[in-house]
Protein backbone atom coordinates (compact mmCIF):
# COMPACT_ATOMS: atom_id res chain seq x y z
CA UNK A 1 0.00 0.00 0.00
CA UNK A 2 1.00 3.46 -0.62
CA UNK A 3 -0.49 6.47 1.24
CA UNK A 4 0.31 9.99 -0.08
CA UNK A 5 0.24 12.82 2.55
CA UNK A 6 -0.81 15.58 1.93
CA UNK A 7 1.70 18.41 1.62
CA UNK A 8 2.83 21.28 3.14
CA UNK A 9 3.86 22.15 -0.65
CA UNK A 10 1.82 23.18 -3.31
CA UNK A 11 2.67 19.77 -5.40
CA UNK A 12 0.31 17.95 -3.11
CA UNK A 13 -1.64 20.57 -0.58
CA UNK A 14 -5.08 18.67 -1.21
CA UNK A 15 -7.25 15.73 -1.83
CA UNK A 16 -8.21 16.56 -5.00
CA UNK A 17 -4.68 16.75 -6.47
CA UNK A 18 -4.36 13.25 -4.73
CA UNK A 19 -7.65 12.38 -6.61
CA UNK A 20 -6.58 13.01 -10.37
CA UNK A 21 -3.16 10.72 -9.25
CA UNK A 22 -6.08 8.13 -8.02
CA UNK A 23 -7.91 8.50 -10.94
CA UNK A 24 -5.04 7.83 -13.50
CA UNK A 25 -3.32 5.30 -11.39
CA UNK A 26 -6.48 3.48 -10.52
CA UNK A 27 -5.60 1.06 -7.51
CA UNK A 28 -6.39 -0.01 -4.62
CA UNK A 29 -3.55 0.19 -2.96
CA UNK A 30 -3.18 3.83 -3.50
CA UNK A 31 -4.16 5.93 -0.99
CA UNK A 32 -4.63 9.07 1.06
CA UNK A 33 -3.26 10.15 4.13
CA UNK A 34 -4.67 13.55 5.17
CA UNK A 35 -2.54 16.05 7.07
CA UNK A 36 -5.43 18.29 8.34
CA UNK A 37 -2.74 21.22 9.15
CA UNK A 38 -1.40 21.19 5.50
CA UNK A 39 -4.99 21.20 3.85
CA UNK A 40 -6.25 24.14 6.29
CA UNK A 41 -3.27 26.22 5.68
CA UNK A 42 -3.47 26.20 2.19
CA UNK A 43 -7.42 27.49 2.23
CA UNK A 44 -9.21 24.73 0.84
CA UNK A 45 -12.23 23.55 1.76
CA UNK A 46 -11.50 20.61 4.29
CA UNK A 47 -15.27 19.65 4.79
CA UNK A 48 -14.89 19.16 0.85
CA UNK A 49 -11.49 17.66 0.36
CA UNK A 50 -12.21 15.31 3.40
CA UNK A 51 -15.74 14.03 1.98
CA UNK A 52 -14.05 13.59 -1.43
CA UNK A 53 -11.05 11.11 -0.34
CA UNK A 54 -13.05 9.82 2.74
CA UNK A 55 -13.12 6.29 0.93
CA UNK A 56 -9.47 6.15 0.44
CA UNK A 57 -7.90 7.60 3.63
CA UNK A 58 -5.44 5.52 5.54
CA UNK A 59 -4.92 7.41 8.80
CA UNK A 60 -5.04 11.39 8.99
CA UNK A 61 -2.04 13.18 10.26
CA UNK A 62 -3.57 16.11 13.53
CA UNK A 63 -1.25 19.37 13.94
CA UNK A 64 -1.87 22.67 13.90
CA UNK A 65 -0.73 25.35 11.43
CA UNK A 66 -0.28 29.10 10.15
CA UNK A 67 -2.15 30.00 6.77
CA UNK A 68 -0.31 30.42 3.28
CA UNK A 69 -1.13 34.35 1.93
CA UNK A 70 0.17 36.43 -0.19
CA UNK A 71 2.60 37.90 2.07
CA UNK A 72 3.11 35.06 4.53
CA UNK A 73 4.59 31.69 3.35
CA UNK A 74 3.00 29.54 6.45
CA UNK A 75 4.00 27.97 9.40
CA UNK A 76 3.97 23.75 9.42
CA UNK A 77 5.40 22.76 12.25
CA UNK A 78 5.84 24.49 15.54
CA UNK A 79 2.57 26.03 15.87
CA UNK A 80 0.96 24.77 19.48
CA UNK A 81 -2.49 23.68 19.20
CA UNK A 82 -5.13 26.17 19.28
CA UNK A 83 -2.82 28.67 18.15
CA UNK A 84 -3.70 28.39 14.36
CA UNK A 85 -5.89 28.06 11.61
CA UNK A 86 -7.10 24.69 11.87
CA UNK A 87 -10.45 24.36 12.85
CA UNK A 88 -10.43 21.01 14.65
CA UNK A 89 -14.24 20.71 15.91
CA UNK A 90 -15.04 21.17 12.91
CA UNK A 91 -13.21 18.66 10.80
CA UNK A 92 -14.22 16.07 13.47
CA UNK A 93 -17.60 16.79 13.41
CA UNK A 94 -17.23 16.41 9.49
CA UNK A 95 -15.50 13.06 10.05
CA UNK A 96 -18.15 11.41 12.49
CA UNK A 97 -20.80 12.37 9.76
CA UNK A 98 -18.96 10.26 7.17
CA UNK A 99 -17.89 8.08 9.78
CA UNK A 100 -14.52 7.99 9.97
CA UNK A 101 -13.35 5.21 12.01
CA UNK A 102 -9.36 4.47 10.98
CA UNK A 103 -6.13 6.12 12.60
CA UNK A 104 -5.50 9.19 14.02
CA UNK A 105 -1.45 10.43 14.12
CA UNK A 106 -0.35 13.63 16.33
CA UNK A 107 1.89 15.38 14.92
CA UNK A 108 3.87 17.72 17.00
CA UNK A 109 7.43 18.97 17.64
CA UNK A 110 8.93 18.69 21.61
CA UNK A 111 12.62 18.77 20.91
CA UNK A 112 13.08 22.06 22.56
CA UNK A 113 10.55 21.35 25.17
CA UNK A 114 11.41 21.35 29.14
CA UNK A 115 9.21 18.88 29.29
CA UNK A 116 8.79 16.82 26.60
CA UNK A 117 6.41 13.90 27.60
CA UNK A 118 4.02 16.50 29.30
CA UNK A 119 3.39 18.13 26.13
CA UNK A 120 2.50 15.08 24.38
CA UNK A 121 0.15 14.87 26.94
CA UNK A 122 -1.72 17.98 27.20
CA UNK A 123 -1.43 17.67 23.28
CA UNK A 124 -3.57 14.63 23.48
CA UNK A 125 -6.16 16.02 26.03
CA UNK A 126 -6.38 19.14 24.01
CA UNK A 127 -7.09 16.88 20.64
CA UNK A 128 -10.06 14.70 22.46
CA UNK A 129 -11.42 17.27 23.94
CA UNK A 130 -12.30 19.03 20.69
CA UNK A 131 -12.83 15.59 19.36
CA UNK A 132 -15.59 15.20 22.06
CA UNK A 133 -17.07 18.85 21.10
CA UNK A 134 -17.09 17.59 17.70
CA UNK A 135 -19.49 14.90 18.45
CA UNK A 136 -16.50 12.21 17.45
CA UNK A 137 -16.22 9.27 19.97
CA UNK A 138 -12.85 8.61 21.19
Amino acid sequence: MLAVEIMDTAFMNSISKWKKWDEMLSSPWFTVYPDVGNLSAWGNDVTAELTLGIDRIAAIHLKDTLPVTETHPGQFRDVPFGEGCVDFVGIFKTLHQLNYRGSFLIEMWTEKAKEPVLEIIQARRWIEARMQEGGFPC
